[in-house]
């Protein structure tokens, strides 16, 4: 079927080694950019055996924490996708289904005590329950809220620029930064909250502590040892935190967690049953398991899982199922090491990123198979205020990088891509795509562009299509 879209994309930036001339000016080109930090051991690795804690020197007290407020269930439940600009995407009992009325570009999933699902959304806090969303108008924290966390009493925790929002009682109240520790800035890490309403915050190198109607600070720094901290969870009365190097701290009692010969730099952390420690890194997971109990790695790289482009979020079930939420769809790693993965294209209700996930209990039974990919055709046309751009090299992919190395293109590293080089008339057509949301890059000169118009193009497009964009203009 042949469709048409109103589709003009007014807006250009092109990629360079440290950022891009639409925004920033000046002259720029495929300059190398350098990789991420590699996942390998280093010289200095310790020889630990795999899980075991070693004691280090405290950094002080930090009260002991009451378990999570949703204690993970032994019972089945649904997992929660939040796709790009998709809303809330539901699994349960092996059926994947959309949640009706939930809104786009959800950046954080939370549970409450009352069974309902806080969603969050940048200015905004939505609450899902028995198929109902009730939105609410963030006043709290200041503007792009960040992290949401609900408390015992079903209060709702949320993070801004500015500090904290506090929703109860159907008021808004707002905790500003200096009110927690005049020294702290920038972002916050992580946010949770225990079972008895204590809340625990993470700056870059401190921990904050609220109870008793009070802030407590304490600092993790020094300039022998320096602790920067990132994502946490509260199992077994203690803290634990994806850090410099994964930490258990319970009262007085500080503890490095030994990852033996291997070494990763982890975005997320989970904990499964019998003390299995989880870790997600730039792409691998690590099995830690608590005691000395050894390890087990998933990577990329040795291929024990696929590449799917940018890791987003991660949860583990109690059954100890690792949820990945990636770039090219969600992934499922199963307690014994089955991997299982839903490229897009092949799932109609997830047909963007996977930006941040939530797994009831057990989770869900999953499907049996994993569908074809379904696919359609893009074409369109590349023009500037002179007309027609006539023989570029452009490409389609979902997420174009700003930053690519030497002999890439801003598509080399996504999950799926494909190119092109428009005709005479700056047309331009991409085959066998699937359904998804994408962008377009193309380079002129020496320079790769990427076109940025606000919402991606594509996400309604359906298998067959002879789906066309229209023009793409190029300021």
């Amino acid at each position: 079927m042949a469709r048409t879209h109103a589709l003009t994309l007014v807006t250009a930036c092109s990629i360079f080694s440290g950022g891009c001339d639409a925004l920033f000016g000046g002259e720029q080109s495929d300059a190398p950019v350098p990789p991420p930090a590699p996942e390998a051991a280093p010289e200095a690795a310790s020889r630990a055996v795999a899980g075991e804690l070693r004691e280090l020197e405290p950094r002080g007290v930090v009260p002991k924490p009451a378990g999570p407020v949703v204690p993970p269930a032994p019972t089945p439940g649904p997992a929660y996708f939040a796709v790009e600009g998709g809303g809330l995407t539901k699994l349960d009992a092996g059926v994947f289904s959309k949640v009706e009325g939930t809104p786009d570009k959800i950046r954080d999933l939370a549970p409450a005590p009352d069974g309902s699902l806080w969603l969050l959304t940048a200015y905004k806090i939505h609450n899902l329950k028995d198929g109902k969303v009730k939105t609410i108008d963030g006043k709290g924290g200041g503007t792009l809220f960040d992290r949401i966390a609900v408390g015992p009493n079903n209060e709702v925790w949320v993070t801004g620029l500015y500090g904290l929002g506090l929703f109860v009682d159907g008021m808004w109240q707002e905790i500003k930064k200096e009110q927690i520790d005049p020294l702290v800035k920038g972002s916050f890490q992580d946010m949770l909250v225990d079972a008895e309403g204590r809340v625990w915050l993470l700056s870059h190198q401190a921990i904050h502590v609220y109870e008793n109607k009070r802030w407590s600070t304490v600092n993790t720094g020094s300039e022998k040892d320096p602790l920067y901290l990132g994502e946490a969870l509260l199992a077994d009365g203690a803290l634990y935190i994806e850090a410099t190097k994964p930490l258990k701290i319970t009262g007085d009692k500080w503890y490095e967690i030994s990852t033996g010969d291997s070494y990763l730099s982890a975005n997320h952390i989970g904990m499964g049953p019998k003390g299995r420690l989880q870790l997600l890194g730039y792409k691998s997971v690590m099995w830690l398991t608590l005691g000395g109990g050894g390890t087990r790695s998933f990577s990329t790289d040795s291929g024990d899982i696929p590449k799917t482009g940018q890791f987003n979020d991660f949860f583990v079930d109690s059954q100890g199922r690792s949820w990945i939420a990636t770039e090219g769809g969600p992934m499922v790693i199963s307690s014994d090491g089955e991997v299982k993965y839903w490229p897009q294209g092949t799932v109609p209700q997830l047909p963007g990123s996977i930006e941040a996930i939530y797994v009831q209990g057990q989770g869900p039974e999953l499907p049996d198979k994993v569908g074809a990919i379904q696919t359609a055709s893009i074409r369109g046309k590349l023009a500037n205020s002179k007309g027609p751009m006539a023989n570029v090299p452009i490409e389609v992919c979902q997420s174009p990088r700003m930053m690519h190395k030497e002999g890439e293109t801003p598509c080399s590293t996504n999950p799926f891509k494909k190119s092109a080089v428009t005709g005479s008339d700056g047309s331009f057509a991409f085959t066998d795509v699937p359904l998804g949301r994408y962008e377009f890059t193309f380079k002129s000169g020496a320079k790769w562009t990427i076109t940025l118009g606000g919402d991606k193009c594509c996400a309604d497009m359906k298998a067959g299509d002879d789906y066309n964009v229209g023009t793409v203009r190029v300021n």
